[in-house]
Protein backbone atom coordinates (compact mmCIF):
# COMPACT_ATOMS: atom_id res chain seq x y z
CA UNK A 1 0.00 0.00 0.00
CA UNK A 2 1.64 3.65 -0.92
CA UNK A 3 1.94 4.65 2.35
CA UNK A 4 -0.08 7.72 3.67
CA UNK A 5 1.55 9.07 6.73
CA UNK A 6 2.32 12.67 7.44
CA UNK A 7 5.54 13.58 10.06
CA UNK A 8 5.75 16.80 12.10
CA UNK A 9 9.59 16.98 12.94
CA UNK A 10 10.18 20.17 15.55
CA UNK A 11 13.72 21.03 15.96
CA UNK A 12 12.77 23.99 18.54
CA UNK A 13 11.65 24.87 21.94
CA UNK A 14 8.58 26.43 21.30
CA UNK A 15 5.46 24.19 22.71
CA UNK A 16 4.26 21.89 19.92
CA UNK A 17 1.35 19.82 19.82
CA UNK A 18 1.41 17.44 16.67
CA UNK A 19 -0.54 14.20 15.49
CA UNK A 20 0.32 12.26 12.50
CA UNK A 21 -2.63 10.81 10.17
CA UNK A 22 -3.35 7.92 7.93
CA UNK A 23 -5.49 6.66 5.27
CA UNK A 24 -6.90 3.80 4.35
CA UNK A 25 -6.64 2.70 1.14
CA UNK A 26 -10.39 1.19 -0.60
CA UNK A 27 -9.64 2.43 -4.15
CA UNK A 28 -6.64 4.18 -6.07
CA UNK A 29 -8.35 8.12 -6.05
CA UNK A 30 -8.90 7.72 -2.29
CA UNK A 31 -4.64 7.36 -2.17
CA UNK A 32 -3.82 10.94 -3.69
CA UNK A 33 -5.81 12.88 -0.86
CA UNK A 34 -4.26 13.95 2.83
CA UNK A 35 -5.73 15.68 5.22
CA UNK A 36 -3.21 16.68 8.37
CA UNK A 37 -4.76 17.49 11.95
CA UNK A 38 -3.97 21.22 13.56
CA UNK A 39 -0.81 21.96 14.67
CA UNK A 40 -0.13 24.58 17.49
CA UNK A 41 2.80 26.53 18.23
CA UNK A 42 2.63 29.33 20.84
CA UNK A 43 5.39 31.41 23.02
CA UNK A 44 4.61 33.52 26.09
CA UNK A 45 7.30 36.10 26.64
CA UNK A 46 10.06 34.24 26.12
CA UNK A 47 8.56 31.33 28.32
CA UNK A 48 8.21 28.03 26.59
CA UNK A 49 6.96 24.20 27.64
CA UNK A 50 8.17 21.28 26.37
CA UNK A 51 6.56 18.59 25.42
CA UNK A 52 7.29 15.26 23.74
CA UNK A 53 7.04 15.43 19.82
CA UNK A 54 7.29 12.44 17.38
CA UNK A 55 10.33 13.13 15.37
CA UNK A 56 10.56 11.93 12.08
CA UNK A 57 13.47 11.21 8.91
CA UNK A 58 11.88 13.37 6.05
CA UNK A 59 13.98 11.21 3.85
CA UNK A 60 12.26 7.99 5.21
CA UNK A 61 8.72 6.88 4.09
CA UNK A 62 5.95 8.43 3.31
CA UNK A 63 5.49 11.00 0.47
CA UNK A 64 4.93 14.54 2.57
CA UNK A 65 7.16 15.32 5.36
CA UNK A 66 7.14 18.53 7.08
CA UNK A 67 8.87 19.96 9.55
CA UNK A 68 9.76 23.31 11.24
CA UNK A 69 13.05 24.64 10.81
CA UNK A 70 14.92 28.07 11.23
CA UNK A 71 13.89 28.73 15.10
CA UNK A 72 10.76 26.90 14.26
CA UNK A 73 9.29 29.53 12.21
CA UNK A 74 9.49 27.90 8.73
CA UNK A 75 7.34 25.74 7.34
CA UNK A 76 9.86 23.19 4.90
CA UNK A 77 8.12 20.14 3.03
CA UNK A 78 9.96 17.48 1.40
CA UNK A 79 8.17 15.22 -1.26
CA UNK A 80 9.68 12.10 -1.07
CA UNK A 81 6.79 11.03 -4.18
CA UNK A 82 8.11 10.40 -7.61
CA UNK A 83 5.27 12.96 -8.77
CA UNK A 84 4.55 16.70 -8.00
CA UNK A 85 2.62 17.14 -4.69
CA UNK A 86 -0.11 19.65 -4.48
CA UNK A 87 0.07 21.26 -0.74
CA UNK A 88 -2.74 23.44 0.72
CA UNK A 89 -1.39 25.46 3.81
CA UNK A 90 -4.21 26.91 6.46
CA UNK A 91 -3.84 28.93 9.28
CA UNK A 92 -6.98 29.20 11.03
CA UNK A 93 -6.02 30.91 14.19
CA UNK A 94 -3.24 33.24 14.79
CA UNK A 95 -2.14 36.22 17.11
CA UNK A 96 0.93 38.46 16.94
CA UNK A 97 2.23 36.36 13.46
CA UNK A 98 2.76 37.24 9.92
CA UNK A 99 3.30 34.62 7.36
CA UNK A 100 5.28 34.84 4.10
CA UNK A 101 5.03 32.42 1.21
CA UNK A 102 7.82 30.76 -0.38
CA UNK A 103 8.51 34.00 -2.75
CA UNK A 104 8.60 35.61 0.46
CA UNK A 105 5.56 37.50 -0.40
CA UNK A 106 2.80 38.23 2.94
CA UNK A 107 0.21 36.12 2.94
CA UNK A 108 -3.05 38.21 3.65
CA UNK A 109 -5.97 35.86 3.27
CA UNK A 110 -3.72 33.14 5.43
CA UNK A 111 -3.61 30.30 2.54
CA UNK A 112 -0.92 29.31 0.73
CA UNK A 113 -1.37 26.64 -2.03
CA UNK A 114 1.73 25.66 -3.81
CA UNK A 115 3.17 22.93 -6.10
CA UNK A 116 6.34 21.03 -4.55
CA UNK A 117 8.07 19.06 -7.67
CA UNK A 118 8.99 15.88 -8.34
CA UNK A 119 11.58 13.62 -7.04
CA UNK A 120 13.58 12.92 -9.98
CA UNK A 121 14.76 9.10 -10.59
CA UNK A 122 18.18 8.42 -8.74
CA UNK A 123 17.65 11.60 -6.90
CA UNK A 124 17.03 12.85 -3.50
CA UNK A 125 13.75 13.82 -1.98
CA UNK A 126 12.92 17.41 -3.05
CA UNK A 127 13.17 19.91 -0.07
CA UNK A 128 10.67 23.38 -0.43
CA UNK A 129 10.39 26.04 2.30
CA UNK A 130 6.60 26.41 1.59
CA UNK A 131 5.87 29.37 4.49
CA UNK A 132 8.32 31.71 7.03
CA UNK A 133 6.02 32.77 10.36
CA UNK A 134 7.50 36.28 11.96
CA UNK A 135 6.34 37.98 14.82
CA UNK A 136 4.06 41.24 14.07
CA UNK A 137 5.92 42.73 17.54
CA UNK A 138 8.37 41.78 19.96
CA UNK A 139 6.74 39.76 22.69
CA UNK A 140 4.28 36.55 23.34
CA UNK A 141 2.61 35.01 19.87
CA UNK A 142 0.41 31.72 18.79
CA UNK A 143 -0.72 30.19 15.78
CA UNK A 144 -1.78 27.07 14.11
CA UNK A 145 -1.33 25.58 10.94
CA UNK A 146 -2.57 22.75 9.20
CA UNK A 147 -2.45 21.08 5.89
CA UNK A 148 -3.73 19.09 3.24
CA UNK A 149 -1.34 17.52 -0.06
CA UNK A 150 -2.87 15.96 -3.27
CA UNK A 151 -0.84 13.90 -5.39
CA UNK A 152 -0.05 15.73 -8.38
CA UNK A 153 0.01 19.14 -9.75
CA UNK A 154 -3.04 21.05 -9.95
CA UNK A 155 -1.13 23.10 -12.20
CA UNK A 156 -0.34 20.74 -15.15
CA UNK A 157 -2.01 20.91 -18.58
CA UNK A 158 -1.90 17.73 -20.71
CA UNK A 159 0.20 18.39 -23.35
CA UNK A 160 -2.17 18.49 -26.46
CA UNK A 161 0.69 16.39 -28.82
CA UNK A 162 0.13 13.18 -26.03
CA UNK A 163 -0.18 10.00 -27.45
CA UNK A 164 -1.21 7.00 -25.80
CA UNK A 165 -0.92 3.50 -27.17
CA UNK A 166 -3.68 1.11 -26.11
CA UNK A 167 -2.36 -0.77 -23.15
CA UNK A 168 -2.05 -4.01 -24.46
CA UNK A 169 -1.27 -6.31 -27.03
CA UNK A 170 -4.29 -8.49 -28.96
CA UNK A 171 -7.85 -7.65 -28.86
CA UNK A 172 -10.28 -7.08 -25.83
CA UNK A 173 -13.68 -5.72 -25.66
CA UNK A 174 -14.52 -2.55 -23.60
CA UNK A 175 -16.65 -3.43 -20.80
CA UNK A 176 -17.25 0.38 -19.58
CA UNK A 177 -16.53 3.58 -21.65
CA UNK A 178 -16.50 7.20 -20.74
CA UNK A 179 -19.38 8.34 -18.70
CA UNK A 180 -20.25 4.45 -17.63
CA UNK A 181 -22.92 4.41 -15.92
CA UNK A 182 -21.72 1.72 -13.19
CA UNK A 183 -18.17 3.89 -11.64
CA UNK A 184 -17.58 5.85 -14.72
CA UNK A 185 -19.05 9.20 -13.93
CA UNK A 186 -17.81 12.38 -12.01
CA UNK A 187 -14.10 12.34 -10.85
CA UNK A 188 -13.60 9.12 -12.93
CA UNK A 189 -15.83 10.31 -16.33
CA UNK A 190 -12.95 9.57 -18.38
CA UNK A 191 -11.50 6.02 -17.30
CA UNK A 192 -12.08 3.18 -19.53
CA UNK A 193 -12.42 -0.51 -18.17
CA UNK A 194 -11.20 -2.85 -20.75
CA UNK A 195 -12.60 -6.83 -19.77
CA UNK A 196 -9.42 -9.62 -20.23
CA UNK A 197 -8.68 -12.79 -18.48
CA UNK A 198 -6.14 -12.91 -15.37
CA UNK A 199 -2.90 -12.44 -16.00
CA UNK A 200 -3.01 -10.48 -19.47
CA UNK A 201 0.15 -8.45 -19.93
CA UNK A 202 -0.37 -5.11 -19.41
CA UNK A 203 1.59 -2.40 -21.11
CA UNK A 204 2.40 1.28 -20.51
CA UNK A 205 0.47 3.57 -22.31
CA UNK A 206 2.90 6.54 -22.48
CA UNK A 207 6.65 6.36 -20.98
CA UNK A 208 6.78 8.32 -17.58
CA UNK A 209 8.01 7.26 -14.47
CA UNK A 210 6.18 5.01 -11.77
CA UNK A 211 5.25 7.22 -9.31
CA UNK A 212 3.14 4.57 -6.97
CA UNK A 213 2.81 0.70 -6.79
CA UNK A 214 0.94 -2.02 -4.73
CA UNK A 215 0.57 -5.67 -5.41
CA UNK A 216 -0.82 -6.94 -2.28
CA UNK A 217 -4.44 -7.24 -2.40
CA UNK A 218 -5.81 -10.82 -3.45
CA UNK A 219 -9.91 -10.79 -4.15
CA UNK A 220 -12.30 -8.62 -5.60
CA UNK A 221 -14.93 -6.74 -3.09
CA UNK A 222 -17.43 -8.59 -4.98
CA UNK A 223 -16.46 -11.68 -4.00
CA UNK A 224 -18.91 -14.31 -2.07
CA UNK A 225 -18.68 -13.23 1.51
CA UNK A 226 -16.01 -10.14 1.30
CA UNK A 227 -18.16 -7.42 1.52
CA UNK A 228 -21.94 -6.41 2.32
CA UNK A 229 -24.54 -6.23 -0.38
CA UNK A 230 -24.63 -3.59 -2.01
CA UNK A 231 -20.88 -3.45 -2.59
CA UNK A 232 -19.43 -0.06 -1.21
CA UNK A 233 -16.13 1.48 -2.21
CA UNK A 234 -15.89 2.31 1.87
CA UNK A 235 -15.77 -2.06 1.89
CA UNK A 236 -12.62 -2.54 4.29
CA UNK A 237 -12.35 -6.46 4.13
CA UNK A 238 -8.59 -7.49 4.09
CA UNK A 239 -6.65 -7.74 1.18
CA UNK A 240 -10.12 -6.39 -1.17
CA UNK A 241 -8.42 -3.19 -2.26
CA UNK A 242 -6.95 -2.26 -5.83
CA UNK A 243 -3.58 -3.17 -6.99
CA UNK A 244 -2.24 -0.55 -8.94
CA UNK A 245 0.49 1.16 -10.71
CA UNK A 246 0.49 5.04 -11.17
CA UNK A 247 2.95 6.29 -13.72
CA UNK A 248 3.92 10.13 -13.86
CA UNK A 249 3.99 11.71 -17.35
CA UNK A 250 6.21 14.43 -18.43
CA UNK A 251 2.87 16.86 -19.11
CA UNK A 252 2.90 16.27 -15.24
CA UNK A 253 -0.39 14.63 -15.52
CA UNK A 254 -0.48 10.71 -14.36
CA UNK A 255 -2.04 7.19 -15.80
CA UNK A 256 -3.89 5.68 -13.12
CA UNK A 257 -3.64 1.69 -14.11
CA UNK A 258 -6.04 -0.46 -11.57
CA UNK A 259 -6.86 -4.57 -10.54
CA UNK A 260 -3.90 -6.21 -11.24
CA UNK A 261 -3.69 -9.82 -9.87
CA UNK A 262 -1.58 -10.45 -6.46
CA UNK A 263 2.30 -9.71 -7.03
CA UNK A 264 1.40 -8.90 -10.56
CA UNK A 265 3.81 -5.42 -10.76
CA UNK A 266 6.73 -5.73 -12.97
CA UNK A 267 7.86 -2.23 -12.16
CA UNK A 268 9.30 -0.47 -9.16
CA UNK A 269 8.55 2.92 -7.83
CA UNK A 270 10.89 5.57 -9.01
CA UNK A 271 11.45 3.12 -12.74
CA UNK A 272 11.58 5.23 -16.17
CA UNK A 273 9.40 3.46 -18.02
CA UNK A 274 9.03 2.95 -22.22
CA UNK A 275 5.86 3.02 -24.39
CA UNK A 276 4.72 -0.26 -24.22
CA UNK A 277 6.73 -1.70 -21.65
CA UNK A 278 5.23 -4.48 -19.81
CA UNK A 279 4.53 -3.02 -16.27
CA UNK A 280 2.32 -6.02 -14.66
CA UNK A 281 -0.62 -8.81 -14.90
CA UNK A 282 -3.98 -7.79 -15.11
CA UNK A 283 -6.00 -9.10 -12.30
CA UNK A 284 -9.24 -8.77 -10.25
CA UNK A 285 -8.58 -7.31 -7.45
CA UNK A 286 -10.96 -4.08 -5.08
CA UNK A 287 -13.70 -2.95 -6.50
CA UNK A 288 -14.21 -5.18 -9.42
CA UNK A 289 -16.81 -7.09 -10.52
CA UNK A 290 -14.98 -9.29 -13.06
CA UNK A 291 -11.55 -9.64 -14.73
CA UNK A 292 -10.18 -6.39 -16.41
CA UNK A 293 -7.79 -3.20 -16.73
CA UNK A 294 -8.89 -0.03 -15.30
CA UNK A 295 -7.23 2.80 -16.79
CA UNK A 296 -7.05 6.51 -17.17
CA UNK A 297 -5.48 9.93 -17.44
CA UNK A 298 -5.81 11.99 -14.45
CA UNK A 299 -4.63 15.43 -12.94
CA UNK A 300 -4.97 16.79 -9.40
CA UNK A 301 -7.73 19.17 -8.90
CA UNK A 302 -7.51 22.78 -7.65
CA UNK A 303 -8.28 22.93 -3.79
CA UNK A 304 -11.06 25.49 -5.08
CA UNK A 305 -12.49 22.89 -6.85
CA UNK A 306 -16.49 23.13 -6.80
CA UNK A 307 -16.52 18.93 -6.02
CA UNK A 308 -14.36 17.87 -2.88
CA UNK A 309 -12.24 15.72 -5.89
CA UNK A 310 -8.84 15.11 -5.22
CA UNK A 311 -8.05 14.46 -9.09
CA UNK A 312 -10.23 14.27 -12.12
CA UNK A 313 -9.71 12.40 -15.38
CA UNK A 314 -8.89 13.37 -18.82
CA UNK A 315 -10.35 12.98 -21.81
CA UNK A 316 -7.83 11.37 -24.30
CA UNK A 317 -7.98 8.81 -27.59
CA UNK A 318 -5.86 5.98 -27.88
CA UNK A 319 -3.92 4.54 -30.84
CA UNK A 320 -4.92 0.96 -32.22
CA UNK A 321 -2.69 -1.50 -33.83
CA UNK A 322 -3.08 0.02 -37.10
CA UNK A 323 -2.11 3.23 -35.99
CA UNK A 324 -5.67 5.01 -35.61
CA UNK A 325 -6.58 7.13 -32.87
CA UNK A 326 -9.62 5.69 -31.18
CA UNK A 327 -11.98 6.62 -28.61
CA UNK A 328 -12.60 3.13 -26.90
CA UNK A 329 -16.55 2.53 -26.66
CA UNK A 330 -18.49 0.18 -24.37
CA UNK A 331 -19.00 -2.99 -26.18
CA UNK A 332 -16.93 -2.20 -29.12
CA UNK A 333 -13.63 -4.59 -29.60
CA UNK A 334 -9.85 -2.73 -30.14
CA UNK A 335 -6.65 -4.43 -30.94
CA UNK A 336 -3.77 -3.23 -29.47
CA UNK A 337 0.04 -3.14 -31.47
CA UNK A 338 2.32 -6.00 -30.67
CA UNK A 339 4.64 -5.64 -27.65
CA UNK A 340 7.90 -4.11 -28.12
CA UNK A 341 10.69 -6.59 -28.51
CA UNK A 342 13.48 -5.63 -25.92
CA UNK A 343 17.09 -5.39 -27.46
Amino acid sequence: MMRSVQFLCVFTLLSIVAMSVTARDTHPTDLLSYQSEDFHVTSYRGKVVKREVEQADCTSDGNICTELVGGGKVGQFTNNAYIEMSVQVKFPKHKNIIIFNAENKKVTNWVIRTVIPARKPGGAPVVMDVFTAKEAKPGSFSWTWNFQSRFGSYKAKHATTAKYRLPFAGKFKVGQGYNGKATHFGQSAFSIDFTMPQGTRVLAARAGVVASVEQSNYRSKYEPGVCPKPVKRSCDAPGSDDNHVFIRYPDKTFGMYAHFKQNGVAVSVGDEVTEGQLIGYSGNTGLSSGPHLHISVNKATPFTFKHNWNSETIKVSYVDVKGKSVTPKAGSTYEGAPEPKIP
